[in-house]
This record gives C-alpha cells, sequence and structure tokens, in this order.
C-alpha cells in the first residue's frame, strides 16, 4: 500500500507528489486512485514499470514519473533481457502533461510504438531516456504544432 490510510478515501485529493521514497510499481498497482486525482508526481522513487497506469483515473491531467527505473528494475545492476511489454500502455484520456525523462532505461521496457499517448497531451519530455526518434508520437495525440517539448 502506498500509505497506512486509503488514498481513495481522500474523496477531494487533487493532487499527490511523492520524492525521493521507496514507492515501487508494486505499491502503485495495489493503490486506488480516487477520481478527483488530476496531477500525480512519483520522481526519484523506485517506479520500474507502467502497469499501475491502469488504474490511474480517465480525468488525470498530468503524470511526471521523473528519474525512477522505468524500463530496468529497482536494481540499476539488473538489465532485463526482454521488453516489459509487448502490447499498447495506454495513458490516462484526459493527459496534458507526461513526464518521463530521466528514466534511461526506458527505451528497454518500451517504444514510442508502445505508448497510446493521449490525444490531449501538450507536453511530453522524453529526455534521458534512451528513445533516440519520437517516430509514431504525432499520430498519438502530440502534434508538431501542440508540442513544447519533445526530446
Amino acid at each position: 500500500m502506498l500509505v497506512d490510510f486509503e488514498i481513495l478515501q481522500l474523496t477531494n485529493l487533487v493532487s499527490l507528489q511523492i520524492f525521493a521514497s521507496m514507492v515501487n510499481s508494486a505499491c502503485l498497482n495495489e493503490t486506488t486512485f480516487p477520481l478527483s486525482l488530476k496531477t500525480l508526481t512519483v520522481n526519484m522513487s523506485l517506479v520500474s514499470t507502467l502497469d499501475f497506469l491502469k488504474r490511474l483515473p480517465s480525468t488525470l491531467e498530468a503524470l511526471s514519473l521523473h528519474q525512477n527505473c522505468i524500463g530496468g528494475t529497482e536494481d540499476p545492476q539488473i538489465v532485463p533481457f526482454e521488453p516489459l511489454t509487448t502490447g499498447v500502455i495506454k495513458f490516462p484520456g484526459a493527459l496534458q502533461r507526461l513526464d518521463l525523462s530521466s528514466n534511461p532505461r526506458l527505451y528497454m521496457g518500451y517504444s514510442s510504438e508502445t505508448l497510446a499517448l493521449a490525444m490531449r497531451l501538450r507536453y511530453l519530455d522524453l529526455s534521458n531516456t534512451g528513445i533516440q526518434n519520437p517516430r509514431g508520437l504525432e499520430g498519438n495525440g502530440l502534434s508538431r504544432r501542440k508540442r513544447q517539448k519533445v526530446v
């Protein structure tokens, strides 16, 4: 569990920020997020997969997962032998801001073709992720005209 109490009990929670914590993917996969949540920030933690995205409310507008271990493992010495997913990872439909920066192994588990971005996306940061070519992202809701940052 993410914390000692149910986050779902916080029915008016709009923003949740977690920095430099031991929160990992298993923890997020067991969390029920309130429908009122608009912004989720889990930075500098131990998140290694994007499996928990299916647990997020479709109304989430901003997601920051800066400086985790997405695409790898919680132990930087262990390198996965195969991609983390063969399917498409869907982000919440209302998402406008997405920061996946500083996850240098992101490309090992995911590619731009497996990330189904929301049509409303206005900001995307893929810096220091190993994804060199954001090919396919224009068709996933991030047009060149609307793009603020795609690295």
